[in-house]
């Protein structure tokens, strides 16, 4: 009798642990997304100068321009004819399929966004990815619409602002041309003698 109820149990064990087995690998899902290269390997490309596009050469046809920003800013103005794909959406299904797409067909598709640095880390996504068609468009579309304006230099890579006032000058010119001096003027500062206090009672 005894051996009947061990050999029970065991058949039960044995198949409780097989229908544990068969739940997992049911409901086991593989992930969406796979690195196809290691954190590691995308340190040593990750300034690479054929990563970047500069704005001289995105004229070209075989170009695919996207745009990173969200669609209020992208709906104000962008560059071309760029694809507005939002940061939130880099990973959809739709996203993912056009990328495969664009790498079959051996098209360069260059990214931005306001600047270089909004567009890196989507950059890198793709790129450990396996998306190695990829490209930055250099200083962004703060560059591009500073080129456009003629003032270059008050965005872009650096992020280095111009002055839009030129102070000494200005300084200059409201004194009639002359230089003006300041005098020096010492000013004499007494220390204040402090009254100790007795310390209160109790606290610290």
């Amino acid at each position: 009798m005894i051996e009947l109820t061990k050999t029970r149990r065991l058949t039960v064990a044995t198949i409780v642990f097989v229908l544990i087995i068969l739940v997992g690998l049911i409901t086991f899902r593989r992930p969406d997304h796979k690195y196809t290269i290691t954190s590691q390997e995308m340190l040593t490309i990750v300034n690479a100068p054929d990563n970047f596009i500069q704005l001289n050469d995105i004229n070209n046809s075989a170009l695919v321009l996207v745009d990173l920003r969200q669609a209020y800013d992208f709906n104000k103005g962008t560059i071309g004819d760029a694809i507005n794909i939002p940061v939130s959406d880099i990973l959809d299904k739709e996203v993912i399929n056009m990328l495969i797409d664009w790498q079959k067909k051996s098209k360069t598709v260059v990214i931005f966004s306001d600047n270089l640095q909004s567009a890196s880390a989507p950059w890198m996504l793709w790129r450990q990815m396996g998306y190695d068609n990829i490209k930055l468009l250099s200083g962004g579309f703060c560059k591009y619409i500073s080129s456009r304006s003629g003032n270059e230099g008050a965005t872009g890579d650096n992020m280095t602002e111009k002055p839009a006032l030129d102070y000494g000058e200005f300084i200059k010119n409201a004194s009639g041309g002359q230089e003006v001096v300041t005098p020096n003027s010492t000013i004499q500062i007494s220390p204040i003698k402090r009254t100790k206090k007795s310390a209160a009672a109790g606290g610290c």
